[in-house]
């Protein structure tokens, strides 16, 4: 297949670039993108650049933002084109900008996560060079008023764990894959160490069942895995929709897990609901 040579030039983002991009993305998602309200965080973030395609005069026309979750790996997010210029192959470009940008921060994985419907991001993957690592379908739980009664595992489980994770099945689903808000990230022994440490791995005492769940950035929280006996995780999972605030979101916790995975049953117990929002995530491989 020819694709047209575009004549887009790289650099980062800078301040100057504000009003051309806000017009960019003016009419995405009905005028609801989030690229204005996390604008000033990515443009002077440190976990990675956020990068613009522009032309001849320097006004760019296309973005995406590098973000390194670990050192080995890079989350690729906000990969915009001025509506102007689609069709041109300036995505394809962009990505492909941003894979050697990943490889030249010495990082083994670029990932990136789009919608189910985002046909045009399914086949620029295939095209470049991705592979498709999981499916996660969107489940979403209304929050129940009062006290939660999981807790915050200890560092002594931290054994335990890390035996159940190399035999997960869930984990061989998704690719080694979980979910925080909408990033994925590999669920190696360092980051469930890190996971610990912040308080976010957590489960009932007494029970066997765990999950990792984090606060949203738009309330409420998310569970990024979960396993254990059913009865129990079904327990826990029913636990974290408890909230002492009247005041929580309809949406109060999220969670992505794929088609057939056992948790799904223990979601529906719990009382969440599918949701709208099915994704898939890519993976291009940089090295070893």
């Amino acid at each position: 297949m020819h694709h047209q040579i575009t004549p887009l030039s790289f650099r980062p983002a800078r301040e100057g670039d504000r009003e051309a991009v806000f017009a960019m993305v003016a009419t995405v998602w009905g005028g609801t993108d989030y690229i204005p309200s996390i604008w000033d965080a990515w443009l002077h973030a440190e976990d990675g650049p956020m990068l613009v395609g522009t032309l001849g005069d320097e006004r760019p026309v296309a973005l995406c933002k590098l973000t390194g979750l670990t050192p080995a790996e890079d989350w690729l997010e906000g990969v915009r084109v001025d509506p102007a210029f689609r069709g041109q192959g300036f995505a394809r470009a962009m990505i492909r900008h941003a894979i050697a940008a990943a490889r030249e921060r010495g990082k083994r994985t670029l990932r990136y996560q789009t919608d189910e419907s985002n046909t045009t991001m399914h086949r620029l993957a295939e095209e470049l060079g991705f592979t498709l690592s999981n499916r996660p379908r969107w489940w979403v739980g209304a929050p129940v008023l009062g006290e939660p009664a999981f807790r915050p595992l200890g560092p002594e489980r931290l054994p335990q764990l890390l035996a159940e994770i190399a035999a997960s099945p869930l984990l061989r689903q998704t690719s080694g894959l979980f979910s925080v808000s909408w990033t994925a990230y590999e669920l190696t022994e360092q980051q469930l160490r890190q996971r610990l440490a912040a308080g976010q791995v957590v489960g009932i005492p007494g029970d066997e069942a765990w999950a990792i769940v984090t606060t949203s950035r738009v309330g409420g929280c998310w569970v990024g895995y979960a396993a254990g006996p059913h009865a129990q995780l079904v327990r826990l999972l029913a636990e974290v929709r408890r909230s002492p605030n009247p005041d929580e979101p309809e949406m109060y916790v999220r969670a992505h897990f794929p088609a057939g995975a056992a948790v799904l049953d223990a979601l529906a117990e719990a009382g969440f609901q599918p949701g709208e929002h099915n994704a898939r995530v890519y993976t291009y491989q940089l090295g070893e």
